[in-house]
């Protein structure tokens, strides 16, 4: 779960505040600064080897955990994709009901660098990379990350105090797709995340404690469970207010209780 305190510090290049450069971006700028409808991929591809169990598709609130975050970043006005290996493609799309497009991942190999290189073949400028298993959604992080990239960094990010970056709630910008090709196909390349940033180059930095619990994700059958206590009001938020699941949906949630 990632909402933990911050590591040590790193060194990143050409390191820029976001939040103290441009101030907070309001959400009625979202679809100006677009042209169109924002994009958000969630991450369904890892073995979540921590969980022992595919987490993506536990129960959360009474239905799977991916088809909750779908629905709520899709009443929120975002496009989602889904973001899978072959292996998993189906079970995904199952557990959504088959409302949203499934992009399956390019390379075999098991990395979030996968995802984020099929997300970005499919749009055309930026788009927001999300964990499947992140269900605390707050557009204000979302459209913070991507007004940033829109205004020409390569990615935006969370950074929090003493260092630490968060790079699977961050925006991307798909000039990055020939870096992330070569990256995949070198053999013995480092494919974490961490060193792939390193590489980045202008990059924005957001305070990421601004945005608290949107950041926190289950790697784990405990991190689940306290999520799934703290969704209770706060789980599909925007800076104006609380979505309200559809009925059916509401009361699979109360069943799940």
């Amino acid at each position: 779960m990632r909402c933990r305190s911050p590591g040590a510090a790193r060194g990143f290049p050409h390191i820029i505040s976001g939040n103290n450069y441009y101030g907070a971006v309001g959400t009625n700028t979202r679809f100006a600064l677009h042209g169109s409808v924002p994009t958000v991929g969630l991450l369904c591809g890892g073995l979540s080897t921590r969980m022992g169990r595919k987490k993506e598709l536990q129960l959360f609130r009474g239905r799977p955990l991916i088809g909750l975050i779908a629905e709520c970043l899709s009443m929120m006005g975002y496009k989602v994709y889904l973001l899978a290996s072959t292996r998993d493609a189906q079970a995904i799309s199952n557990a959504t009901g088959g409302k949203f497009p499934v992009l399956v991942d390019a390379f075999e190999v098991r990395t979030p660098l996968n995802g984020l290189r099929t997300l970005l073949e499919a749009v055309d400028g930026c788009a927001f990379l999300l964990g499947g298993d992140s269900p605390i959604i707050n557009n204000q992080l979302i459209d913070d990350a991507l007004a940033l990239c829109d205004r020409g960094f390569a990615a935006a990010l969370p950074l929090w105090r003493g260092g630490r970056v968060d790079t699977v709630h961050a925006a991307y910008s798909s000039s990055l797709l020939e870096l992330l090709d070569t990256r995949l196909s070198q053999e013995g390349a480092d494919l974490s995340m961490a060193n792939f940033v390193r590489n980045i180059t202008p990059i924005a930095f957001m305070e990421a404690e601004r945005y608290g619990l949107a950041l926190g994700d289950a790697d784990t059958a405990l991190e689940l469970t306290l999520l799934e206590h703290l969704y209770n009001g706060r789980g599909c938020t925007s800076a104006r207010g609380h979505f309200s699941l559809p009925p059916s949906q509401a009361l699979a949630g109360r069943a799940g209780r």
